[in-house]
């Protein structure tokens, strides 16, 4: 996926994209963090030539196969009209075989710090506090019972198994053996949780409060 990070033509893109001047200098950088098909870069100018008069803006690469990637823009236009503070997008391409099949974004910068950033500070003064702010964020969301707009696909036993099996690759296996994790999703009472949240009614949940994708932007 990074041989897309073709910088002096993602360069140019920016420029044609954002309609910036042909001589405008900024500098590329690729953003370690990503996930989901998505990658990302941030864009820094000595000066604030960006859209909202911005020294800095967010570049998303993404690919089309996924669904949830196909309706990233039309569920940031709806968290905008729910006023749940979601990055503004200033532009956008399709699909592009000079992306190798990617699409591009364009977004406002909220900076760097996070909930990861954060998660080694003091948990009362600092960690809850910013976890307290996330969820009244995304509240309005919760509180929205007829909106008119598509949903990730429901939890099932499947997919509940399958979050299972992300844990214990990507949290549990940096604590302990690869023996040790194959057992914790073999022990009976594991799955059993599965099968018994699936058959609960279906509600609205935020799923991706994900330490690294929730920015922590200080009121104007």
């Amino acid at each position: 996926m990074y041989e897309s990070m073709d910088f002096p033509r993602l360069s140019q893109l920016s420029r044609d994209q954002l309609a910036l001047p042909p001589d405008s200098r900024f500098q590329l950088s690729l953003i370690e963090k990503g996930g989901s098909g998505r990658i990302y870069a941030r864009l820094e100018a000595a000066a604030p030539i960006f859209p909202d008069a911005a020294s800095s803006l967010i570049l998303m690469l993404y690919g089309a196969d996924r669904p949830d990637n196909a309706r990233f823009l039309s569920s940031t236009k709806l968290l905008q009209q729910l006023k749940v503070p979601v990055p503004k997008v200033y532009a956008e391409t399709e699909p592009s075989a000079d992306l190798d099949g990617m699409a591009a974004l364009w977004m406002e910068d909220l900076g760097a710090v996070d909930l990861l950033e954060l998660s080694t500070k003091s948990w009362e003064s600092v960690v809850l506090p910013a976890y307290e702010s996330a969820f009244r964020a995304v509240l309005p969301l919760h509180l929205c019972c007829d909106g008119d707009f598509s949903l990730e696909p429901p939890f099932d036993e499947s997919l509940y198994l399958w979050e299972q099996e992300y844990f214990q690759e990507h949290f549990v296996s940096r604590f302990s053996s690869n023996e040790s994790t194959q057992c914790f999703l073999a022990k009976g009472g594991v799955k059993k949780v599965a099968s018994v949240l699936s058959v609960h009614p279906r509600c609205l949940t935020t799923k991706a409060l994900m330490l690294c994708f929730v920015k922590m932007v200080a009121p104007p």
